[in-house]
C-alpha cells in the first residue's frame, strides 16, 4: 500500500475507529518539543496537578491515602513536591490493582499485561487517552528520523501478547498499514534465513525490535556474508533492552542504517528516544522522570539512580511515582538538535541486570558480559543469579572449543569479578532459551 495513502487516509481512520485521539496529541507534541524548558516544565506541572487532583477525588487507593496522611492534593504542584507521595512498583500494583482504578473511568479502562521478562507478567489497566498519548509521543520522536505512519515496518518481536492476536483480521489490518511481524521466538538459523526474503519483498523502511534480537540477527547475517544495505532502511529502532555500544555498531554496519535507541515499557509507557544528534530525549509532555537514590529520595542532577516515572495521561489507572528498576541519570545539558526536551544519560538496564556480592557490592551486568564477550570460544551465554553466593553461567560453545579449558577460564573471570565467596557453575548448552517475552536476556538476577 502507498505510504502516503496510509498516512493521510487509512491510519487516521484506523485511529478514529479505535477511539483514539493520537493525531490531536501528535499536533500538540510537535509544538511542545521546541518550547523553552521553562514552558515545558509549566505544561508538565499543570498536567501533574490535574492528574493528582483526579486521583485524590476518584481513585479509591489514592483518596484514602490523602485522607489518612493528611496530604493536600493541591500541594503537589511539580516534580519536587512529588516526594510527599509514596512510590509504587509491580508488587504494589498486583496487591492493589482494583483499588487503583478511577471510579469515573472504570467503564473506559481495559486490561493489558507485560510480557513477563522478570518471570511473572504484570496485569494493569490502561485507557484510550493514555494509549493515544503514548502512540503520539512515539510518532513524534520517529519523525526526527523521517519515519512516519504508513512507512513499511517490520517488527522482530516475540511477545505472546502480540503473537496470540495474529488472526485473519489482524493480519489483514497489519498488511493494510504496511506492517509485518517476524517471530523473535524463532531464531534458529533456518528461521532467520527466512527473514531476508520477507524484508526484501516488503521493501522495509524501518525495523523495530528487541536490542538482543536485532544484534543476533545482524551477527547471523554477518556470518553468512550478507547485509541489509540494499533495503531502503531509514533506521532500526532498538527497544525493551539495554542497547550495548558494540551491538549498536554491529547492527549499523550490517543493516546499513542508523540504530535508534527507544526507552519505555508496556506498563510504564513510552519514556524516551534518541535523536539524530545523539540526545536521549525524555517525552516530558507525557511523563515525569525522577531519579531516586538508595534512600528513595531524588539524587542530584547528573547522578545515577533508579528511574521512577509518573505517566501524565494515565487517568484510568493513575501511574504516579512508579519505580521501574532501571537505572539512569538526568543530564542538564541541552541537545545540539535544538529540542528542549530534557535528556537522560547513562541509561542502564534493570536492577535485575545487576549482580550482587555477599559483601554488598553491585556489579553491573556489563561487567559480567565483558568476562564472556572477550572469549572467542563463546557463541552465546546467559548469566543467572539466584542467590548471593551462586551464579549459573549457561554457555553455547563454538565448535571445537576445549570445554574443560573454557570452563576454567570462565570460572576464573567470575572469581575475579565477584569474589571467591561466589560459586560459579558453568553449564554448556546447545542454545539459550528466550524468556517468556521473547527477549534474550544475557544477565538475569532472579533475586530482584
Amino acid at each position: 500500500m502507498n505510504p502516503w495513502i496510509i498516512r493521510r487516509l487509512i491510519y487516521p481512520l484506523h485511529e478514529k475507529l479505535r477511539g483514539r485521539s493520537t493525531y490531536r496529541f501528535l499536533r500538540e507534541f510537535r509544538n511542545t518539543e521546541r518550547l523553552d524548558l521553562e514552558e515545558i516544565n509549566g505544561l508538565q506541572n499543570r498536567a501533574l496537578q490535574g492528574l493528582v487532583g483526579h486521583a485524590a477525588a476518584n481513585v479509591p487507593w489514592w483518596r484514602q491515602f490523602f485522607v489518612d496522611n493528611r496530604v493536600d492534593p493541591a500541594s503537589i504542584v511539580d516534580a519536587t513536591s512529588l516526594t510527599f507521595l509514596p512510590t509504587m512498583d509491580k508488587s504494589f500494583i498486583r496487591e492493589n490493582l482494583e483499588e487503583l482504578v478511577a471510579d469515573n473511568w472504570r467503564e473506559s479502562v481495559f486490561k493489558l499485561e507485560t510480557g513477563g521478562s522478570s518471570g511473572v507478567p504484570l496485569v494493569f489497566y490502561t485507557d484510550k487517552a493514555r494509549e493515544s498519548s503514548q502512540l503520539a509521543a512515539k510518532a513524534r520522536a520517529r519523525e526526527w528520523w523521517d519515519i512516519h505512519f504508513g512507512d513499511r515496518q517490520i517488527d522482530m518481536w516475540g511477545s505472546p501478547i502480540e503473537l496470540g492476536a495474529n488472526d485473519r483480521l489482524r493480519l489483514f489490518k497489519d498488511r493494510l498499514l504496511n506492517f509485518r511481524l517476524l517471530d523473535a521466538f524463532q531464531l534458529s538459523d533456518e528461521k532467520m534465513a527466512e527473514f531476508l526474503p520477507t524484508l526484501k519483498q516488503h521493501r522495509t523502511e524501518f525495523i523495530y525490535g528487541y536490542a538482543s534480537v536485532l544484534a543476533r540477527y545482524a551477527a547471523f547475517l554477518q556470518m553468512r556474508g550478507q547485509s541489509l544495505k540494499s533495503l531502503p532502511l531509514k533506521a532500526a529502532i532498538s527497544t525493551a533492552e539495554l542497547l550495548l555500544p558494540e551491538d549498536k555498531e554491529l547492527i549499523e554496519s550490517v543493516f546499513g542504517c542508523p540504530v535508534v535507541n527507544e526507552y519505555g515499557c508496556r506498563d510504564g509507557g513510552y519514556i524516551a528516544q534518541s535523536c539524530p544528534r545523539g540526545g536521549m530525549h525524555v517525552a516530558a509532555d507525557t511523563v515525569i522522570v525522577e531519579i531516586l537514590g538508595e534512600d528513595g529520595l531524588p539524587v542530584s542532577m547528573g547522578e545515577e539512580g533508579e528511574i521512577c516515572i509518573t505517566n501524565l495521561h494515565s487517568y484510568g489507572m493513575p501511574l504516579i511515582r512508579y519505580r521501574l528498576g532501571d537505572r539512569a541519570a538526568l543530564d542538564s545539558k541541552r541537545c545540539a538538535c535544538g529540542r528542549s526536551l530534557p535528556l537522560l544519560k547513562e541509561l542502564h538496564g534493570r536492577s535485575t541486570d545487576t549482580l550482587f556480592t555477599p559483601d554488598g557490592n553491585r556489579i553491573h551486568g556489563l561487567g559480567a558480559m565483558y568476562v564472556l564477550r572477550v572469549l572467542p570460544e563463546v557463541a552465546a551465554f546467559q548469566v543467572i543469579q539466584e542467590s548471593l553466593t551462586r551464579l549459573e553461567v549457561l554457555v553455547v560453545p563454538v565448535v571445537g572449543a576445549d570445554i574443560s579449558l573454557l570452563k576454567g577460564t570462565i570460572r576464573g573471570g567470575f572469581d575475579r569479578l565477584m569474589g571467591a565467596n561466589v560459586e560459579t557453575i558453568v553449564t554448556m548448552v546447545d542454545s539459550i532459551p528466550a524468556l517468556p517475552s521473547g527477549k534474550m536476556r544475557a544477565i538475569w538476577n532472579k533475586m530482584g
